[in-house]
């Protein structure tokens, strides 16, 4: 292995891992963290649907269960039953798939992929342990970062949602952990097991891409162009498959829904300053804002919280460049740092930063872990009188009390009677906002809906939901676009718009020139005590 990727931190290989006392210490540290993990998790999946639904599922949640529900009645990959779509994850559909097979009640289903999306949450907690055990040789590392991974609220609330956050976070973490744990000149079996590894996680969230290029550049350097070709000829036969789909639907190479989003986002009109800062402080979700609350108001919490996510990304990159190595760890901060750019500068969907930042989250908590290792083998700590505390025994400490602490503002959030603003993207309890409003609809309505997820999913018989945010839906996200909405709400004999007050300006901004859209209101409601209240209008076209 060459000198520039062999550093302690970044590099090392199984035969390091394989000694006794180590897999000892590691498969009695894999199994605490794993139990805490499920512990934690299904706890809050006992509380029922009615809990995921307000504290942790988001829309897109519903719309990839109505998706997987077409795909088990052999429809294919569509929301309305019809059209078909490329915007949604499809590792995630397949797995919920199975589930529709199994049962017919919407409810259950629902309630499936909270659970099914909390066992991927625990592998991905047990991953990151194993990965920090590879990364610094010290069990106690990853049972202080598995153990602030299994009770943060922002790692739970995610491993939560019913989506494909948890099941990303795994199957990228499987793929760092493998090759972690690779020795150079292994055998090709092994490099195609991390490329189809690399393939999976690709498929479970497209941004993996991301995360992959630092990685592959440090592949380069450890194992080799040789390996790298083998590593990405199996990761392309996993994912020819999906892209292939995406060519053939929707005519690009990727999932429709990141155009839409796009769309959606640059008509808010952020600057790309405010874009960019708003997302560095929602990193700030590592740690819980009541923790580091030192006076009312002001949000210096946020402030301290954020630094803290920043120092560690930073201060490994620091590191690399003082020892002049590109170590695994420097892949990973800039992975994060990557992922970060991109969503803030290119894609600009500020409202789900807190789920797409997920995996800066566990990269920032692994790479804390492996400065505080390296702190103490350079003897650095704290003096305490005549006693002096190693760093690693303060990130001991501190595992234990940002878990503990975490457990506390867990179990706070999951049993509030309210949903829980965190970052930009609090849930909304959209099953219950669907089931409010259907009684207000007449028979053969046909509802217009932005947030059309839950609405579809448990549409009763006789009403049809169409998407008009374009997610799932490429005709309205053309239509958006090219501000012919009252058009196609006319092709579509929309006859009800159900939103958000601020959807409802973004639907007569896109009406089109010479177009009037009139909106009867016929309901509000708060259905969520403190959220934004929903609307319901009757609609009226006059189409030029």
């Amino acid at each position: 292995m060459s000198d520039l990727g062999a550093d302690r931190a970044g590099s090392l290989g199984r035969g390091q891992l394989a000694t006794p006392g180590l897999v000892h210490s590691s498969a009695a540290m894999l199994l605490v963290v794993a139990l805490v993990a499920t512990a934690v998790r299904f706890t809050i999946v006992g509380l029922g649907l009615e809990t995921l639904d307000r504290q942790a599922y988001p829309d897109d949640t519903y719309y990839v269960l109505t998706i997987a529900r077409n795909m088990a009645l052999g429809i294919g990959p569509s929301v309305d039953g019809t059209t078909l779509t490329t915007g949604f994850q499809p590792l995630i559909a397949l797995f919920l798939t199975p589930v529709f097979w199994l049962t017919d009640d919407p409810h259950t289903a629902a309630y499936a992929a909270g659970a099914l999306s909390a066992v991927f949450g625990v592998t991905a907690v047990a991953l990151a342990a194993r990965l920090t055990l590879a990364l610094t040789g010290s069990a106690l590392a990853g049972l202080g970062v598995g153990l602030v991974a299994a009770t943060g609220p922002v790692f739970v609330l995610t491993h939560l949602n019913g989506l494909e956050t948890s099941l990303a976070a795994t199957a990228f973490l499987a793929t760092v952990t493998l090759t972690a744990e690779t020795a150079r000149g292994a055998s090709r079996k092994r490099y195609m097991a991390i490329g189809a590894l690399a393939g999976l996680a690709i498929l479970a969230r497209i941004d993996s891409v991301v995360l992959l290029v630092p990685l592959a550049a440090w592949g380069v350097i450890a194992h080799g162009w040789r390996a790298i070709g083998s590593v990405t000829g199996a990761m392309a036969l996993v994912v020819a498959p999906w892209v292939a789909v995406c060519l053939v639907v929707s005519g690009t190479l990727i999932p429709e829904s990141g155009g839409a989003v796009q769309t959606l986002a640059a008509a808010y009109e952020i600057a790309p300053w405010t874009m960019v800062a708003g997302g560095a402080l929602v990193l700030s979700g590592l740690v819980p804002g009541q923790l580091l609350a030192l006076g009312k108001g002001g949000g210096t919490e946020t402030f301290i919280a954020a630094y803290m996510v920043w120092a560690i990304l930073l201060a490994t990159l620091v590191r690399s460049a003082w020892r002049r190595q590109y170590s695994l760890a420097t892949a990973l901060s800039l992975s994060a740092i990557l992922l970060f750019l991109a969503y803030t500068t290119k894609l600009g969907a500020f409202w789900f930063f807190e789920r797409y930042f997920a995996p800066i989250f566990v990269l920032a908590l692994i790479l804390g872990a492996v400065l505080f290792c390296e702190m103490s083998r350079n003897g650095r700590g704290l003096a305490l009188g005549r006693w002096r505390v190693g760093a690693g025994s303060i990130g001991g400490l501190l595992a234990v009390f940002f878990s503990g602490t975490g457990l506390v503002f867990t179990t706070a959030y999951a049993i509030s009677p309210h949903s829980i603003e965190r970052a930009y993207s609090p849930p909304m309890a959209y099953s219950a906002a669907a089931h409010s409003f259907f009684p207000d609809l007449p028979a053969g309505a046909r509802l217009g809906a932005f947030q059309s997820g839950a609405l579809a999913y448990f549409a009763p018989d006789g009403l049809e939901v169409v998407n008009l945010d374009g997610v799932v839906n490429g005709a309205a996200a053309e239509a958006f676009r090219t501000r012919t909405m009252c058009a196609y709400l006319a092709t579509e004999g929309i006859t009800h718009f159900l939103d958000w007050e601020g959807n409802h300006g973004f639907l007569m901004d896109a009406r089109g020139e010479g177009s009037e859209i009139r909106l009867t209101l016929m309901r509000r409601d708060v259905v969520v005590p403190g959220q934004n209240p929903l609307f319901l209008w009757e609609v009226a076209l006059d189409c030029a």
